[in-house]
């Protein structure tokens, strides 16, 4: 099947398959990605072999793959929250997308940190993540106060210039 063929076929069939799988699955988002990917593979299929009946065939693509879908939403079951549930729910919850951005620039942080010499991680880390104060730290090991400075100075400098790279 070439390209063109594949266009007409489209053109003739893309709307009337969208509402054959949307009189099954009510719901118009999910019948037009299975008609798009109903078409997907049936491009894939002609390069591999003969079908005699183009439209015939686009359907039982498209009526499997529905098939397929109401199988993985028996092994997968959803849950449905109403809308009261869904306004009760906390504001302050953090989406996943920036949870796993938080967790991603926390890694970055770490490894940016790990090129630094030991004493400069010991006193970053005392001080950022334990919450010391720069003259607990310089005491807990046993160093001048201007010392802890420097090295949190430097600490910071570094994150700083390769965060922007």
């Amino acid at each position: 099947m070439s390209d063109s063929e594949l266009q007409c076929l489209f053109a003739r069939h893309s709307s009337s398959l969208c509402r054959y799988l949307n009189g099954y699955l009510k719901d118009h988002s999910l019948s037009m990605d299975i008609a798009q990917e109903s078409f997907v593979r049936m491009a894939e299929l002609m390069k591999h072999s003969s079908v005699q009946d183009f439209d015939a065939y686009l359907y039982r693509i498209a009526k499997n793959l529905m098939i397929d879908h109401f199988r993985q939403q028996k092994k997968q079951p959803s849950v449905l929250i109403s809308d009261e549930q869904w306004q009760a729910l906390p504001a302050n919850i953090k989406s996943l997308e920036s949870q796993a951005i938080r967790e991603q620039q926390i890694n970055q942080i770490q490894s940016i940190m790990r090129t630094l010499p030991q004493r400069t991680q010991e006193i970053f880390r005392l001080h950022r993540e334990e919450g010391l104060s720069q003259l607990d730290v310089a005491e807990l090991l046993n160093l001048s106060l201007s010392t802890v400075e420097k090295h949190l100075a430097n600490a910071l400098a570094v994150l700083i210039h390769k965060w922007r790279d």
